[in-house]
């Protein structure tokens, strides 16, 4: 026998109120990451950029833990993660000098400096527009989960800038970073992007593990339990 116990809880204004989203949508129907990627994947994952209509209506990624009882699938538990509240989180922990981008392994913007391009917009659909086969070539290297430096010209001054790209550590996600030529020496630019990267992905883990436990009005969280 299956049941389902899909309780979605979130604060607003101080107040933690619930919602029951199988009144909503059929959350097992095949198209939902948080919970088909998390069942067969049996580890937690995260979500791919999404509009949440109908729960949160806000774009959204959510980060899904499917769980276990005797070695049998019982459910996911899930937080969802605003991205405008990423957006501000990352603009906190970056140098004004700095370029930096987050992609998924399909090369759509998780984050983008202007957030129209989020969901919209992807870095091969930007490598397509200014003929740029370097940066389409930088997309496949980070979509293969490498991590290095390279020269690029700028898909938008021209100039030559350099670009240090990484996996971001339990995600499915990548992170390009660049800066203009005359930023830094040759010898302190992988060094430089070792550090920022370092520093802000540990002030992003942070924002995650207190949405975890303490959700507030941006930051959701959701039990569902199926057997």
């Amino acid at each position: 026998m299956n049941y389902l116990l899909p309780m979605h809880a979130y604060r607003t204004s101080g107040r933690v109120n619930t919602l029951d989203i199988a009144d909503i949508t059929d959350y097992t129907a095949g198209h939902w990451q948080w919970w088909d990627k998390a069942k067969q994947a049996k580890h937690p994952i995260w979500t791919d950029p999404y509009f949440d209509k109908g729960v949160g209506d806000i774009v959204m990624a959510t980060y899904a833990v499917p769980f276990f009882y005797k070695k049998q699938f019982r459910g996911i538990a899930t937080v969802d993660v605003q991205l405008e509240i990423l957006e501000e989180k990352v603009n906190q922990g970056i140098d004004v000098d700095l370029d930096l981008l987050i992609i998924t392994n399909k090369g759509d913007y998780v984050y983008h400096p202007d957030p129209k391009q989020i969901l919209a917009n992807s870095i091969y659909k930007d490598a397509k527009k200014y003929h740029q086969n370097g940066l389409k070539d930088l997309a496949d290297k980070m979509i293969a989960g490498k991590r290095g430096v390279v020269q690029l010209d700028s898909w938008e001054t021209q100039q030559k800038q350099w670009v240090a790209f990484y996996p971001i550590q339990n995600t499915e996600w990548h992170c390009p970073e660049s800066s203009g030529e005359s930023c830094f020496s040759s010898g302190q630019k992988e060094r430089a992007a070792i550090c920022r990267s370092t520093t802000l992905f540990s002030a992003f883990n942070h924002y995650y593990r207190m949405a975890s436990d303490r959700p507030d009005d941006s930051a959701f969280s959701t039990f569902d339990r199926g057997c």
